[in-house]
C-alpha cells in the first residue's frame, strides 16, 4: 500500500490558469519573481499524480542549468519548500528520472544535444525559460508527445524576450484565436508572495526594463551596456587545446549569488567563456570545492576584492590568486572593446551569461543596473586583468651617428 504524502499549496491566479490549461500549447510568460520555474514543476506533478502510466519530461537548455534552478525547485524549494515533499518520490540520479508514489515517471535532461529525447514517448513536456531554444529544437519536442496516457499539452515558461525572437512570433505576432495555445502573462507587480522591499528595486529600473522585467511584456531594451554582444558572432564552440593559459573570475555572493567563470585565454589573448556557474547561498568552502575540478588547469584565480576571506581561502588551496580591479566603468568600457574587436567567444551552453549579458542595461541615471549582473561582473575582472597585464614592448631602434647596425 502506497502511503500518500499531502501538501496544500497557495497558487497566483496566473499560475493556477497555466496548470488548469487544457491547450496543447501553453506558455507561462513571466517578469522576474514571477513564479515561472515553480508553476512548471507543479504542472508536470498534476500529469504524474492523475494517470500512473503517465510518463512526462522537464527539460532546460544545459542538464547543468536545470539542476541548478528547476530541479533544485522540484525537490528542495527556496527556503526549503520544494514541490514534491521529501518522502513523496524515488529519485534515480543515474538515469535522471523520479517516480513520483502513486503516479507516474517525471524523466529531465537537458536538451543541449536533441538526439537525447528522440528513442521517448511523452505525455507532457516542461520546458523551463523555453526562449534559449531554437525552433527546431521545439518542434522535435512536439514530436515526442505521443503517450497515450497523457494529455500530450506542452508547457513552457520563460522570461520575455525581444520582439522578433520566434516565441515572440508564434505566440503572440502570429498566433491565432483557432490556434491550440494558451498564453498567460505573469508580473512581478502581481506576486503578493514578495516582500515590499523587493519592488523598491524595480524603481531604478528604465521604463523599458521595468516592461520586461516587472510587467512581463516584450519589448526591446534601450540603454543596453553591451550592445556590440551578437550571437551568431560571440557564441562558438572552441576546444582546450586552442588556449595558453586560464583564467577563473569569481563575484562573490550570499543572497545574490556567486558567479563563476572559466575563461580560456589563446595566443592572441582572445577570451573564450568555456563554463560558468552561478549559484546563491554557497559558502566560501564550497566555492573552492567547486572549482576543485579545473585546478589541473592552473588558472590565475581573479576575485572580487570585497571578498578578502575567499581570497585567502583560494590561496591556501595552492591557486595563483589576483584582488580584481572592480572599477565598474573601465571595466565595461574594456569589455565593449573586446566585444567590438572580436576577441570575445563563449561556448553556447552559458546560457546564465547569454541572458545576463542580452539583458544588462543602464539605469535611468546612467548607472548599470545591479540586478542579474554576476557573470558580467566576473568577467569583466577577467578582461580588465588581461587587459591590464598585455602591453606589448617593442625593441627600441636607436641609431648612433650615421651607423644604423
Amino acid at each position: 500500500m502506497i502511503e500518500s504524502v499531502k501538501k496544500k499549496i497557495q497558487l497566483l491566479p496566473s499560475q493556477l490558469q497555466f496548470i488548469n490549461s487544457r491547450k496543447r500549447e501553453v506558455l507561462f510568460s513571466g517578469a522576474m519573481r514571477a513564479g515561472k520555474s515553480r508553476v512548471l514543476c507543479y504542472a508536470l506533478v498534476k500529469q504524474v499524480l492523475k494517470n500512473p502510466n503517465n510518463t512526462v519530461l522537464l527539460c532546460r537548455r544545459t542538464l547543468k542549468s536545470l539542476k541548478n534552478t528547476t530541479l533544485n525547485t522540484l525537490l528542495r524549494g527556496d527556503n526549503n519548500d520544494p514541490v514534491l515533499p521529501p518522502g513523496s518520490y524515488r529519485h534515480n540520479k543515474m538515469e535522471q528520472f523520479i517516480d513520483v508514489k502513486g503516479g507516474g515517471r517525471i524523466n529531465y535532461a537537458g536538451i543541449d544535444n536533441i538526439i537525447k529525447i528522440r528513442s521517448m514517448s511523452l505525455g507532457a513536456i516542461g520546458i523551463d525559460e523555453s526562449i534559449e531554444f531554437e525552433l527546431e529544437e521545439y518542434t522535435e519536442l512536439l514530436g515526442r508527445l505521443s503517450l497515450p496516457a497523457g494529455t500530450r499539452q506542452i508547457y513552457m515558461a520563460t522570461n520575455p524576450g525581444v520582439p522578433g525572437n520566434w516565441m515572440h512570433d508564434r505566440f503572440f505576432k502570429n498566433r491565432k484565436e483557432t490556434d491550440d495555445m494558451d498564453v498567460i502573462i505573469s508580473r512581478t507587480v502581481d506576486n503578493f508572495f514578495l516582500p515590499n522591499d523587493y519592488f523598491e528595486t524595480l524603481k531604478l529600473m528604465s521604463e523599458s526594463q521595468y516592461k520586461r522585467f516587472a510587467l512581463g511584456e516584450w519589448v526591446a531594451l534601450e540603454n543596453t551596456i553591451y550592445p556590440e554582444f551578437n550571437r551568431d558572432k560571440h557564441i562558438r564552440i572552441r576546444g582546450h587545446g586552442e588556449f595558453i593559459k586560464y583564467m577563473l573570475g569569481v563575484d562573490f555572493g550570499f543572497t545574490n549569488p556567486t558567479a563563476i567563470c572559466l575563461i580560456g585565454v589563446d595566443g592572441d589573448n582572445n577570451m573564450h567563456l568555456v563554463e560558468e556557474l552561478k549559484r546563491s547561498k554557497l559558502l566560501i568552502g564550497q566555492i573552492v570545492e567547486l572549482c576543485e575540478k579545473y585546478h589541473r588547469l592552473e588558472p590565475t584565480v581573479i576575485v572580487d576584492p570585497s571578498a578578502p576571506a575567499l581570497i585567502a581561502e583560494f590561496e591556501q588551496a595552492g591557486y595563483t590568486v589576483k584582488k580584481a580591479d572592480n572599477s565598474v566603468d573601465s571595466g565595461i568600457a574594456r569589455f565593449q572593446n573586446y566585444l567590438h574587436q572580436d576577441k570575445f567567444s563563449c561556448d553556447p551552453s552559458c546560457v546564465e551569461f547569454i541572458k545576463e549579458i542580452e539583458n544588462y542595461c543602464y539605469n535611468k541615471d546612467g548607472r548599470p543596473v545591479k540586478i542579474n549582473d554576476h557573470l558580467c561582473d566576473s568577467i569583466r575582472y577577467c578582461c580588465s586583468d588581461l587587459v591590464a597585464n598585455n602591453t606589448a614592448y617593442e625593441k627600441p631602434q636607436i641609431y648612433f651617428g650615421e651607423d644604423e647596425n
